[in-house]
């Protein structure tokens, strides 16, 4: 009983801190997404690329006093762009190891901003449009991590690596010299700003693991889906109609900003479009 309570107090900490689909989601829709491409995308580099986004949301809301990157500046869909386009360069290539790769990483983290777009969409996204209360949103968030654990056979560990920061450092000095807008940071300054999340996460992991266990995230999604379903096939059905969805829209995305034909201002314009469309075609929702 004392650890239920430990873990129900984790969690009601943890409601106000998180304002996406979970970690474990997004992960879910990367590997869904870019392992019809090439299955070493399967690796503990395009995982980092979907979970710091939102350790950078992460520390801003929690106003976290040693970090200074601006959250508008990185959990951003036209910035995930550049950062494609930097990894693809000669410069961002010097970046690649046998442990990190800078292109994975950064598609991971584009497709976090494109899920989060589907996720939230103003009239039937799955998650709604807008987060009333993290006080229901989270469990909500939770359970959905766990159904995705037990139809994805992923590793849940990897978190931010001393490359990944290094790596993000330098496209910020980049990213700087086109656009008077933003600033470069150093190395340290990401870690100061992306290091904190990394326990949060764990924290996240390990709750929707406890769920997949005992399977709650079926009665979970039934009692939380916004589609008026009543039993566990039906709320499956909703959600993986939002995953598909999901991964659509990812798939065009990256398609377009590896191509390199227009800006990532014009493609991520263009990916909304097409988010607009799916959904205005019930491709979206059941």
């Amino acid at each position: 009983m004392k650890k239920e309570v430990c873990y129900l107090l984790i969690s009601v900490w943890l409601c106000g801190v998180v304002n996406a689909w979970g970690p474990l989601s997004h992960y879910h829709f990367a590997r869904s997404s870019f392992s019809s491409q090439d299955n070493s995308l399967w690796d503990s580099s395009i995982k980092q690329g979907c979970d710091i986004p939102d350790g950078v949301y992460f520390v801003n809301w929690s106003e976290f006093p040693n970090c200074t990157m601006n959250m508008a500046e990185f959990h951003n869909g036209i910035t995930a762009g550049y950062l494609v386009h930097f990894a693809m360069s000669d410069v961002g290539q010097k970046f690649s190891s046998p442990t990190f790769s800078p292109l994975y990483f950064s598609l991971g983290y584009g497709s976090h901003m494109i899920a989060d777009k589907v996720g939230f969409y103003n009239d039937g996204g799955y998650l709604g449009p807008t987060v009333q209360s993290y006080v229901t949103f989270f469990p909500f968030m939770t359970a959905i991590d766990s159904y995705f654990t037990s139809v994805d056979n992923f590793s849940t560990s990897a978190w931010a690596s001393p490359e990944a920061a290094t790596f993000l450092a330098a496209f910020t000095t980049y990213y700087a010299s086109i656009n008077s807008q933003y600033v470069g940071y150093t190395t340290e300054q990401v870690v100061a700003c992306i290091m904190p999340w990394e326990t949060t996460l764990n924290e996240l992991v390990l709750m929707a693991d406890l769920q997949r266990q005992t399977k709650y995230y079926e009665a979970a999604l039934v009692f939380w889906d916004q589609f008026n379903a009543t039993t566990w096939p039906e709320a499956q059905a909703n959600l993986e109609v939002a995953t598909v969805c999901a991964v659509n829209a990812i798939d065009y995305w990256s398609d377009q900003i590896l191509a390199n034909i227009t800006t990532p201002e014009q493609t991520y314009s263009d990916a909304l479009k097409l988010i607009d469309n799916m959904f205005s075609a019930k491709m979206c929702t059941v």
